[in-house]
């Protein structure tokens, strides 16, 4: 379970990055 929850994590904090990324890439193409 514990395994699950730290991968669960990860996958989470991609997201939240390549939002973060695109979000600065929007903000330099404005």
């Amino acid at each position: 379970m514990l395994t699950a929850s730290i991968h669960d994590s990860e996958r989470v904090l991609n997201i939240l990055t390549d939002y973060f990324m695109i979000a600065v890439a929007a903000e330099i193409n404005l």
